[in-house]
Order: structure tokens, then sequence, then C-alpha cells
């Protein structure tokens, strides 16, 4: 299917960064205000079936 896509056709919107920025500090200034933070974290669990965090390992 990938070889049937013009080369000229860019993989993501041109504006993709600016609109997931603008998104993620609405979501951050939204977690930071307590009258939100409820209705802000059920937004991160709809969209998320788990977050893992693992420590970064040491390079020898």
């Amino acid at each position: 299917m990938l070889a049937e896509v013009p080369d000229d056709v860019p993989d993501q919107l041109p504006s993709a960064a600016y609109i997931y920025a603008k998104k993620i500090g609405r979501l951050t200034e939204a977690l930071n205000r307590t009258e939100d933070r409820a209705e802000a974290a059920d937004a991160i669990r709809s969209v998320s079936e788990k977050i893992e965090l693992r420590p970064a390992q040491a390079v020898a």
C-alpha cells in the first residue's frame, strides 16, 4: 500500500507539531487547576491504556 502513495505527500499535517504542543499546554494548565484536575486526568485515561515509567539503564 505504501508503494502506491506519491512521494510528494507529507506523512503528517504540517501543523501537527503546533497543534500537539498547544493541546499538551492546555492539558498541563488543566492538571494544575484543582477544579479541572479530575476531568483532565479522565481525559488522559480515556486515550491511554497504561503509562509505564522505567528507570534509565546506566551506560558503561
